[in-house]
Formats: C-alpha cells, structure tokens, sequence
C-alpha cells in the first residue's frame, strides 16, 4: 500500500470514474487501473464494483476511502504543521464564515491580516455553521468565523466581538415614528427571515417567538434579498448591528432599536482542538483583532 494508491482511491471514489480520476491524479487511465488493481490484489478483495456506473466502492471499499481519507489529512496536517515551523508564518489558511458576516466583516478585517500576514495565502469561504464545523473537524478548514457558542463538542471557540441586533423597517412603516420597536410591532409588519440553515434565522425566531408573516412569506439565503423585499414595503426584519453600520442615510433612517430587549450574537473564532497550525491561527486571531474598527471594539 503506497501513498499514491491511497490517493488513486480517494479520486476514484469522488468521481466515479477511472478516466476522470486519472485526470484528477494527472495520470494515465491505465496507471490508475493498474495500481488500484495492484492494492485489491495485495488485500485480496475488490473494492470497487465496476459493474456499475458511476463506479462505486464496496462495502469493504467504503471503509477503506474513510480510512484512507483520514490518513492522508494527517498527513497533510503534519506536513504542514512542520512547514510552518520552518517558514515562520507563512502557509495557507483556510478560512470559513458565515454568509450573514462575511459581507461587512472580510472588507473590514483582510487588508488588515494581509498586512498584518503577507507571507500567508488565505482563502477564504462562505459556508453555514454545520458545514463550517464539519469542514474544520474534518481538517479541510483551519478556522470557522461563527457565532459562538455553537454548543458543539471537540472545538475551540474563542470570541471576538458582541453585535446587537435591530429592526429594519419599510420606508412607509408607521413604527419609524416611535423612537424603538416590539417583537409585537415586526410580526404586525410581517417578519422576514432567512431559510432553515443560518444560525441568524435561529437567533431571530428565538428572541422573537416565531414569526406572523404579512402578505407576502420568504425565506432566503441572503440579508440584502430580505432588505430589498422591506424597502418595497413587504414586512419588517432584524439586521445584525455590523450590517448597519454600512447603511447609507436613507436606509439608516429606517432602523430602530428593540425597546426593553438587547437581542445580540457573539462572533467569534471555531478551530479543531488539536489544529496542526494553531501558530497560524492564533497570529491570525490577533491580525483580525487589530483590525476591528475602533467602533466595534466598542461592541466587546
């Protein structure tokens, strides 16, 4: 069992395929075939069915990409783990972040870390909560920006920074007269919220008791969707308080306050217990520190 066949198995398994896997790997076809027959014939047991198509593992042939899965991300984990060592903070970095946070939060902080972290390449992905904490128990993703706690087990969560939450309001809403909003005046209007699946939508329904939807009932994946619907006077929803800080004039008008409640999340940092570049991210943890605006630092 070699390393490479390792890998020929991984990309056998994602594609399904001999010829796509072998393009994959940047090998022949019959390389391919070759050293995945080679490592069935050294176990003594097939482990794909090629009677079928897209090709797929065997029973036996599942456990052994799981395995094979694990290995090669512990290896990976320990050569990069040695190459930081080595190259003092340069490397790649891996991270995750809510769609509900990355729109106000990346502009703010990545000039910052750049500066602050030339010598490492980032990249950067959007993702929700349980993909985000898969993705880094897995190993794949070095650090997830989450609201924090996720009340997950096996992570590190460190916060960063706490974000009020409050109402927007359609440019008509007979409430932007009063200077704070109810929980009972955004279900008169209509609430809006996200889809099942972002953490936002979950921290809205529970402050708010569920929701009494007006005229018109969407659920999206975005926060700009669900202000454009209020601007055209279809219902009221809540905005984190980063998000309103990029509002122009018009828009700023029609935010109000929760009166008698401090609805809020805390952003904050998720990595692996045991991250091979827990040097990386804790540099990486300072660099978006430092660049937090002064006025959200106000917001710790």
């Amino acid at each position: 069992m070699t390393f490479q066949q390792l890998q020929y198995v991984i990309a056998l398994d994602e594609t399904g395929s001999f010829t796509a896997a072998a393009q994959a790997c940047a090998v022949t076809q019959p390389t391919l075939s070759a050293q995945v027959r080679k490592l069935e014939q050294e176990w003594g047991t097939p482990l794909f069915d090629r009677s079928r198509q897209p090709v797929r593992p065997t029973v036996l042939g599942q456990r052994v990409v799981t395995e094979a899965r694990a290995a090669l991300d512990r290896l990976r984990a320990l050569a990069e783990g040695v190459r930081l060592e080595r190259t003092d903070l340069g490397g790649t970095l891996d991270v995750a972040v809510l769609p509900t946070l990355a729109p106000y939060l990346l502009p703010r902080v990545l000039p910052g870390v750049r500066e602050r972290l030339p010598r490492v390449t980032l990249r950067v992905t959007e993702a929700q909560t349980a993909e985000i904490a898969d993705q880094v128990a897995r190993g794949r993703w070095d650090v997830g920006l989450v609201s924090t706690p996720t009340g997950r087990e096996g992570f590190d969560e460190r916060p960063l920074f706490r974000e009020r939450f409050t109402a927007y309001l359609g440019p008509d809403s007979p409430h932007l007269a009063a200077g704070a909003v109810t929980v009972g005046d955004l279900k008169e209007a209509g609430l809006l919220v996200l889809r099942e699946g972002h953490c936002f939508r979950d921290q809205v329904l529970s402050f708010c008791g569920g929701t009494n939807p007006g005229p018109v009932r969407f659920e999206g994946g975005s926060l700009d969707t669900l202000m454009r619907l209020v601007d055209a006077g279809f219902g009221a929803t809540l905005l984190p308080e980063g998000l309103v800080l990029d509002l122009d004039e018009v828009r700023a008008a029609q935010v109000r306050p929760l009166e008698g409640a401090d609805p809020h999340r805390i952003v904050g940092l998720l990595t692996a217990l045991d991250t091979p570049k827990a040097a990386l991210v804790a540099a990486f943890e300072q660099a978006v520190r430092e660049s937090l605006p002064s006025r959200w630092r106000q917001l710790s």
